[in-house]
């Protein structure tokens, strides 16, 4: 499979091991038509292009490909948290979910990725299994799924 965009001469491949989950959504029916993402649809009026916007132009570019390839095959992701300030990331760490202050969120080097309408915890485990190594290897981005604790599947950050 070929993800090819007219305005950019780099072209993204999936292998068929990659495929496979995307054709197992289809059989179930959890798959999302590339054509249902419309403008005035309800995953394209999400908050996405504004978290791309503030994120640093390294990450923005990594962050844009993996939500592009992501949706061209189907899957409704959106970006919902990228730049984070000082006193938010002091907050998530005062309520047990970061354990540090030196996020790369803060730093705008950090993104985190989701279904649209979806909770995290209830998206298949094999969609994560396929974007995070296919973003590190494709994109050079660092993944949160490969963390021991807390493991977190929908962060990537710029290394």
């Amino acid at each position: 499979f070929f993800f090819n965009d007219t305005a950019t001469t780099e072209i993204y491949t999936l292998s068929l091991h990659d495929a496979l989950p995307i054709l197992s959504l289809y059989l179930t029916g959890l798959l999302i038509p590339r054509g249902n993402i419309q403008q005035g649809s309800p995953i394209a009026a999400d908050a996405t292009i504004g978290h791309l916007h503030r994120l640093d132009p390294t990450a923005r570019d990594r962050a844009f490909w993996l939500v592009y390839a992501a949706r061209v095959a189907g899957y409704p992701v959106i970006i919902t948290s990228s730049v984070r300030s000082v006193s938010e990331q002091q907050r998530l760490v005062d309520e047990g979910r970061s354990r540090t202050l030196r996020s790369k969120h803060v730093e705008g080097l950090a993104f985190d990725i989701d279904w649209h309408g979806w909770n995290r915890d209830d998206i298949p485990l094999f969609f994560w299994h396929v974007a995070g190594p296919w973003a590190e290897k494709n994109l050079n981005l660092r993944w949160g799924g490969r963390w021991t604790s807390p493991r977190d599947y929908g962060h990537f950050e710029v290394p």
